[in-house]
């Protein structure tokens, strides 16, 4: 659906600029013989150019599932359990790629809120740019197709509470939004 409503913007953009409007000043003798006229003739031309702006943006994802592993080894001599957990292959991180393919700055605000289980997330900016959760991605216009100019990465972290509150099987849900600051629909 939002391909063909971009190729449907596409094309009533390029229809609005084919439309030129032509004007001349002047007099033209219809009763004169082309090659006989020896006068200049000024011609003021008119030109209308409507930009439309497209707002095209990519977003790709790692892979978001985690699975945080808790053992919990009997100490005999304690009558105790020792509990450790730690994150199943070493994965705590999600990595997620903003690409500006608009022929406008975009800003994508990234917030990620922790909903349950102690579980809490932080978005953390790879790109270079202020660790605001804002990812800045110029305009595409002037980019070679697939440039990393127009693109934007962002890393979120997952922190497990303390193993020792975990028991069974727990399941952390995040909320992660990605807006486009200042765009309106």
């Amino acid at each position: 659906m939002k391909k063909f409503l971009v190729i449907a913007l596409a094309v009533v953009m390029m229809m609005s600029t084919l439309a030129i409007s032509a004007f001349a000043e002047g007099e033209i003798n219809s009763t004169a013989d082309p090659k006989d006229i020896q006068e200049d003739t000024n011609i003021n031309v008119n030109v209308e150019i409507n930009e439309t702006t497209v707002y095209y943006v990519d977003v790709e994802w790692d892979a978001t599932a985690f699975t945080y592993v808790v053992t919990k080894t009997w100490k005999p001599e304690e009558h105790s359990y020792a509990t450790t957990g730690a994150w199943k292959e070493g994965k705590d991180t999600a990595t997620v790629t903003v690409t500006n393919h608009s022929n406008a700055d975009v800003i994508a605000v990234i917030a990620a809120a922790t909903t349950s289980n102690g579980f809490t997330a932080a978005v953390t900016e790879d790109s270079g740019t202020a660790n605001d959760n804002k990812l800045a991605l110029a305009s595409a216009v002037g980019q070679d197709v697939g440039a990393n100019v127009t693109k934007a990465t962002a890393s979120i972290k997952i922190t497990a509470p303390n193993a020792e509150g975990l028991t069974g099987e727990s399941t952390a849900t995040f909320a992660v939004n990605i807006t486009l600051e200042g765009v309106t629909a």
